[in-house]
């Protein structure tokens, strides 16, 4: 009977835990971390405070009915302690019944003393075990109180959070609306410029068909330009004065066509034919010499460039009739011009007729180029009152 008094005491007190644990595993509070998770469930859910509520009205309950079972055992420990009172009694009944058995009484006896020793032993136990589950049950109960209190504690703190966040919200959802308001007149501002963008488009289309229009006219002015700048060439090979023969005193205004490309002063010795070839590169020259600074040409003549620079060589007599003159040329002797069909002396200048006004010689030697001869006026050689002239034209 002791036995089966500590098992059913064990049972109990198994189910009141068990009961509890799965009230309390139900609702998700035993995994590790009570107070993370019900402050989750207040964040989550206002009704997740209910449901602790809930859970501790329960635990509570379980409580009681624990206590109410560690009194039906405490009843059970007197009953059965009258029990044994009563086996007591038949035992001293038995013993005087049975002396004949007096050695398995006394057998018998010792037995039940030692079931004695041993019930009181378990009593002991289970008394210590209560004390113990009532130590624990006290604890637990602190636990929760104190649970329950920082449970508050971060309600309130949330509440205030969520009190303080509201004007924010509030702000936020304002401010959002009047993005949202920028937004729309924002787009309604692009779609605008985006209407504007086509006719722009469209504009400069129109624009770029204007401008190829314009480049074909500018490519047929261009063609008439081209013609012009033929004619006006032509033209000006018209118009540029002609010469024929020996002549003297020519105003330079009347050269209408004509470009002066060199001039040295016949003291000059630094006047090469060499460099008189590399600055006068038309095809038609006219050689002339004049008083320095004068507007009147004393004498000139007019040939190709390519009859004037005519290698001659130093014959003392040699010359060439080109275009109404005698034209004699050498690179390193002299060059210049006589009357048609008159003979020359080069010495190496044209020494002959002196007195003749229709003559023109200049020394071309590699180491003397001044001097010599305009006209009558002979011996240069030192002078800077006299001027060699080249002009050119292209015609």
């Amino acid at each position: 009977m002791n036995t089966m008094a500590k098992s059913l005491i064990t049972t109990a007190v198994l189910i009141g835990l068990a009961t509890s644990s799965a009230t309390f595993a139900k609702d998700g509070f035993l995994n590790g971390k009570p107070f993370e998770y019900l402050k989750s469930k207040v964040d989550a859910n206002a009704d997740a405070i209910s449901t602790l509520n809930e859970i501790t009205a329960n635990l509570t309950a379980d409580i009681a009915a624990i206590n109410a079972t560690l009194e039906v055992i405490e009843n059970d420990v007197e009953s059965n302690k009258a029990d044994i009172q009563e086996i007591n009694s038949l035992l001293l009944l038995l013993e005087d019944a049975v002396d004949v058995n007096a050695d398995n009484i006394d057998a018998l006896r010792a037995s039940i003393d030692l079931l004695q020793v041993q019930h009181d032993n378990d009593i002991a136990q289970l008394l210590t075990d209560i004390g113990e589950l009532r130590a624990s049950i006290d604890n637990l109960r602190s636990t929760i109180d104190g649970a329950l209190a920082q449970l508050g504690t971060t309600v309130d703190q949330l509440q205030l959070e969520v009190d303080a966040n509201t004007g924010n919200i509030q702000s936020l959802l304002v401010s959002s609306v009047n993005a949202l308001a920028d937004i729309v007149a924002m787009q309604s501002i692009l779609d605008d410029h985006e209407a504007r963008l086509v006719d722009a488009e469209s504009h400069l289309t129109s624009v770029d068909l204007q401008i190829a229009d314009i480049n074909d006219r500018l490519d047929a002015i261009n063609l008439r330009l081209d013609g012009l700048d033929t004619a006006v060439a032509g033209l000006q090979a018209f118009h540029t004065s002609h010469f024929t023969g020996v002549l003297n005193d020519v105003p330079i205004d009347d050269l209408n066509g004509w470009t002066q490309c060199f001039s040295a002063l016949y003291s000059d010795t630094s006047a090469t034919a060499a460099k008189m070839q590399s600055q006068c590169t038309k095809p038609h020259l006219i050689v002339a010499c004049r008083a320095t600074g004068d507007t009147v040409l004393r004498v000139m003549a007019e040939a190709p460039r390519e009859d004037v620079f005519n290698e001659d060589g130093s014959g003392r007599n040699v010359s060439r009739l080109v275009n109404g003159a005698q034209w004699y040329f050498s690179n390193n002797y002299s060059m210049g011009f006589a009357p048609a069909g008159e003979a020359v002396r080069r010495s190496s200048a044209d020494t002959l007729n002196m007195g003749s006004n229709d003559r023109l010689s200049w020394h071309t030697h590699s180491s003397y180029n001044a001097g010599w001869r305009c006209g009558d006026r002979v011996g240069l050689n030192g002078s800077s009152a006299w001027e060699k002239l080249i002009f050119e034209a292209d015609f």
